[in-house]
This record gives structure tokens, C-alpha cells and sequence, in this order.
């Protein structure tokens, strides 16, 4: 670890909504901060082979845009997934990216996600086992939710009655 480092210099108070690092020492911060006009979403990524910070606007904050899970890959790209909005965004090759849509089925409250450490998302219907696949790279569904076979178990994750399971 080094020296504190000060990411922000305003006098209205930060929060903090997100912070990834990976294995070659890249962070990605997200906070946000009134700026004097509106509350206002910010990130700042910190480059391991030069030490320094950078800041971004990502724009206006909502309350109601939460990144459930994210990852910083090892290449230094950068993916969250916001169920609240079924959107992504991304920091890919040095740039952040326009948010993008996600498939709306992935964003139903009856799905738990779970995410690789490449960004990739998997999607698992919590009512039926069945599951699909986003694709951080290319921003496509490589599998949608699987038509499960209840007779065979074929096409679940975790099989028909996961959550009645005890302990």
C-alpha cells in the first residue's frame, strides 16, 4: 500500500458506490458528490504503472442506478451491471463507454447474478433454475435463459428446488 491519495477536493461530502481493483494493481473508485449544480456521479481509476488518478464525470446521479456487481479485468477493463436500470457501463482500452441496455429478462427481481472475473455475466432465474449468459465484450446474450427440463434436471444451474434447501 502507499500514501493516502485525494481523489476529490470539494467541500460537500462524498459517498462511495463502488470500488474494484484487479491482480496487477489497477483500482477503479466510484463516488457521488453534490458539485455545486446537482448531485453528480464521478470515477477515478488509478493507472499502476504510472501511480497516477484519473478522474471522470460519468454524469448526473440517481439513486436509482446501482451497480450490483462489476469487475476490473486484467487487461484494465472495466464492467458494471445495474439491475435498477438493466444497463451496463464500461471503461474498455483507457475510454469509458455510453452505458448500454441490458436484455430486460436479465434484470427481473427474481434473478441473482453472478459475474467472472473477464465481466461475464451469468443470470439464474431464482424461481425455475434456469439460466442465461451476457458476454462483457461483445455486449451480447450468448445464452438466454435455457428452457429447463424438470424430469431430466437438463438446463439448470442449480435444480428445481435450490432455494427450499436447508441451512
Amino acid at each position: 500500500l502507499g500514501p493516502e491519495e485525494l481523489l476529490e477536493s470539494r467541500d460537500s461530502p462524498a459517498t462511495i458506490n463502488g470500488f474494484w481493483s484487479n491482480s496487477a494493481g489497477q483500482v477503479v473508485v466510484m463516488w457521488y458528490q453534490d458539485n455545486g449544480t446537482r448531485v453528480t456521479q464521478y470515477a477515478s481509476t488509478l493507472d499502476s504503472s504510472t501511480g497516477s488518478w484519473v478522474r471522470t464525470e460519468l454524469g448526473p446521479y440517481s439513486a436509482t442506478d446501482v451497480y450490483a456487481v462489476g469487475a476490473l479485468t486484467s487487461s484494465g477493463d472495466f464492467h458494471a451491471y445495474s439491475r435498477s436500470t438493466c444497463r451496463t457501463l464500461r471503461r474498455v482500452n483507457g475510454a469509458w463507454v455510453n452505458p448500454t441496455a441490458l436484455p430486460a429478462a436479465l434484470c427481473s427481481s427474481a434473478v441473482f447474478w453472478a459475474m467472472d472475473n473477464n465481466a461475464n455475466l451469468l443470470a439464474v432465474n431464482g424461481v425455475d433454475g434456469r439460466w442465461a449468459s451476457f458476454d462483457a465484450r461483445s455486449q451480447t446474450l450468448v445464452q438466454s435463459f435455457v428452457n429447463a427440463t424438470p424430469t431430466t434436471g437438463a438446463g439448470f444451474v442449480l435444480g428445481t428446488r435450490w432455494n427450499s434447501l436447508p441451512g
